[in-house]
């Protein structure tokens, strides 16, 4: 950490000269620190977020701060997405939500009073800060000297040390006498009690006396605009609480009475005031009454009230609490289709599960009886998508729910796209890459309508595309949309946004399907230089990018910066996610595939049966992934001459695949194609050749003659045939072979060139013996 002491004419207003990362700002309380920071978020303009922690309500609970955070940066940054109304997923999301919105431009977020944001109100609470925040992310938070300021040195990476100016002492001095007058006192307690200040309207109605004179000698101690004000500052707080409402049971009828005061109203942000209030005050009745009313439950249909909400109902209980409370409700009354909508969005994001399909069929009902077409759509929608749903109901609803998105608000909607995007995924799920395909390039279409044709939120429809091409051998039109989707992601999101990262990450794939390896690495480089300055050289992103780049290395046969880099990976899976996770699992044998290449069998073998330990505790020794290591290190044992070993391994291998895929899949088939090789190696032909004739026979049949497995087992029996003394039928399954490629591309492929020199070396053994 790097400490600087600020000059004294850095007092006050004075802005911070700040740097990439967390500055913590020191100095005593009442000293300037807001003001200070106020002064240099100025110069960030909208990417500024200033937090005062210690204004009272809930500005000191850290799930309430991060959720306003992510409110603002999805609102300053555009971002389609939800903030998750959870707040653990809040905190997983955020440096992804951090690093698109650095993309944009430097921002800064100010934290005022920061040891009061605390979840135990003993110590102050960064759980919610990345370890890593990328290029551009600025983040300051001031706090008062003491054992709160140290810890947060911990968080830290500059603290600037801040005397400002003033007299704290005779500040507070000058308070208590203001509050010494019962006018005063009584407008002080009721800013205390609010959640966030008050309006002057809401003053005037609450107090029984004209309390403009009164602010105007408050003003010491307020922070106040035209129409509301608020207690400035902790101190303030401190001395408004510190005469009658020492007392809980004074504090508890303020919130009472400034719930009922809310109650009146009749607006949605007065309905939530009204349960906090309440929910302060401990009165449980009252906000277990509040949280089943049919209007409440309309207004969780928005984001930031099912947070709010959940918090709420974590007061009066578990989350079983709220699910049983809430289907009671639900059972018990005729709600419209709206609030059954709002109980459904509030199950949901509580219990992290969808609710009983029976609850959707009785909504969808509610919704056909009175005609609401937005409702119907949702719910078949949610229908369609919910897990009890049978497979040949899932797309029949779906299509339903886009006919009626079409048919009210239109195509190019966020709505109807999104329900189209379910249709073309259920599609894919179905097997149908035709229909999949027409309904991405329909929902492109519709969106370049819309938006136009250089809008960033074409890049997922593009990508998707693609990956239904890819799926289907068609790499030119992958590649095409991927490059459009790349060109899009540059010009739009930036050189610095994580989703121009997966759009050359995404290219980069479908050239490594191809072949094009010069054309896929400098792709892999960019989204791992993107990737590890947006999340740190430690997360799994950066991980993943590394393992790819790795994979890349290792087909172009670079295997000194592929294991270097694997071994990165590794260590960070590690680190994440100890041994036993399909991702270690994962590196462990790919580490050990580049170090065989490399000759480092020793070393590679052990890793291996690391791998194949760690596969059996993750998915069992069942699985595909513990049968494709199972094969790696059957390989390898066979390269290195133990037979035996080698041959109990593969016919082991052969009956997992067997379970799994069939007798014919190709898994199963360059199993038996291997302990082909192994008996051919070792000796046996007798044993080789009814495998090799077994493999060729079957991948002819499934694949045809140009399949790599087929020509791989076609040279090896060639081979056998020719050492065994059978020259003629090993030119005979050579030429066979060779003669599907004839007139293709495919006749310049290294596999090919192999079995013609194979051809070419018997022809030349036959010459001299003539």
């Amino acid at each position: 950490m790097t400490t600087f002491r600020a000059a004294a004419d850095h007092a006050g207003s004075e802005p911070l000269a700040l740097e990439d990362g967390t500055t913590l700002l020191i100095g005593p309380g009442d000293s300037g620190k807001a003001a200070r920071l106020l002064a240099t978020g100025s110069g960030f303009g909208k990417r500024f977020f200033f937090h005062h922690a210690g204004l009272g309500g809930e500005a000191g609970n850290p799930d309430a701060f991060l959720w306003r955070l992510m409110d603002w940066i999805r609102q300053t940054s555009g971002f389609p997405d939800p903030v998750p109304s959870d707040a653990e997923i809040q905190r997983e999301a955020l440096p992804n939500w951090l690093a698109r919105a650095a993309a944009g431009g430097d921002l800064c977020i100010g934290i005022a009073d920061g040891q009061e944001l605390s979840r135990n109100g003993l110590e102050p609470d960064l759980d919610w800060l990345p370890a890593w925040l990328p290029t551009g992310v600025k983040v300051v938070i001031a706090v008062k000297p003491g054992p709160s300021a140290e810890l947060c040195r911990e968080r830290a990476d500059f603290a600037v040390e801040h005397a400002g100016s003033g007299d704290s002492r005779a500040l507070r001095e000058q308070g208590r006498e203001i509050l010494a007058q019962p006018e005063a006192r009584e407008v002080a307690e009721w800013l205390w009690a609010a959640r966030s200040g008050l309006d002057l309207a809401d003053l005037e109605e609450l107090c029984s006396f004209p309390v403009e004179p009164v602010l105007e000698a408050l003003a010491p101690l307020l922070a106040r605009s035209s129409e509301r004000c608020i207690l400035a500052g902790t101190s303030a707080r401190a001395l408004a609480a510190a005469g009658s409402l020492a007392d809980h049971g004074a504090r508890q009828r303020l919130h009472l009475r400034l719930g009922a005061h809310y109650a009146d109203s009749g607006t949605i942000p007065a309905r939530l005031l009204e349960r906090w209030h309440y929910a302060q005050a401990g009165h449980a009745e009252r906000l277990l009454q509040g949280l089943i009313d049919p209007q409440w439950l309309t207004d969780c249909r928005q984001a930031n009230n099912r947070f709010e909400a959940l918090g709420f109902w974590r007061r009066l209980g578990d989350q079983q609490l709220m699910v049983d409370q809430l289907a009671q409700a639900f059972n018990q009354n005729p709600f419209e289709p709206d609030v059954l909508l709002g109980v459904i969005s509030l199950v949901e994001a509580g219990s992290g599960q969808a609710v009983p399909r029976d609850w959707l069929q009785a909504s969808l009902t509610a919704a056909l009886a009175s005609g609401d077409s937005d409702g119907q759509a949702a719910l078949l929608e949610r229908l369609g998508s919910h897990p009890e749903t049978v497979d040949n109901e899932r797309l029949k609803l779906l299509l339903q729910a886009l006919a009626l998105r079409e048919e009210s608000i239109g195509p190019g909607r966020p709505e109807t796209e999104s329900v189209r995007h379910r249709v073309a995924c259920e599609h894919e799920e179905l097997g149908d890459l035709s229909a999949a395909v027409q309904n991405y390039r329909a929902g492109i279409q519709a969106l370049e309508q819309s938006l136009g044709q250089a809008d960033s939120r074409l890049i997922p429809w593009l990508n998707n595309l693609a990956a239904v091409h890819k799926a289907a051998g068609e790499l030119k039109e992958a590649a095409d949309l991927c490059s459009r989707a790349l060109k899009l992601a540059r010009a739009c999101l930036g050189a610095r946004h994580p989703n121009t990262a997966s759009a050359c990450d995404q290219l980069a794939n479908v050239h490594y399907m191809g072949a094009n390896y010069a054309e896929a690495e400098p792709l892999y480089r960019e989204a791992l230089k993107i990737t590890e300055n947006a999340f740190g050289p430690d997360h799994a992103a950066t991980a993943a990018c590394l393992n790819n780049l790795a994979t890349l290395l290792d087909a172009r046969q670079q295997f000194k910066e592929a294991e270097q880099l694997y071994r990165r990976a590794l260590t960070i899976r590690l680190a994440l996610h100890g041994e036993h996770h399909s991702d270690t699992a994962s590196s462990l044998h790919n580490l050990a595939t580049v170090l065989e290449s490399a000759g480092k069998t020793d070393e590679a073998e052990q890793l291996l049966r690391r791998a194949l330990d760690a596969w059996d505790k993750v998915s069992g020794n069942e699985s595909p992934a513990f049968a494709t290591t199972l094969l790696s290190l059957a390989d390898l044992l066979r390269d290195r001459g133990q037979w035996g070993d080698a041959e109990a391994l593969y016919r082991s291998d052969i009956e997992i695949w067997r379970g799994l895929v069939g007798a014919e899949h190709p898994h199963t088939l360059t199993a038996i194609g291997g302990l082909a090789q192994l008996y051919a190696d070792g000796g046996k032909p007798e044993l080789a050749e009814p495998l090799l004739v077994h493999v060729m026979e079957s991948t002819e049949r499934i694949a045809g003659r140009t399949d790599a497995l087929y020509m791989e087992a076609a040279g090896t029996l060639a081979a056998l045939l020719r050492d065994g003394g059978r020259p003629e039928q090993a030119r005979e399954v050579l030429h066979h072979a060779l003669a599907a490629h004839d007139h293709t591309l495919g006749m310049i492929s290294a596999p090919v060139q192999k079995l013609r020199r194979l051809l070419e070396s018997l022809d030349s053994n036959s010459q001299k013996l003539h």
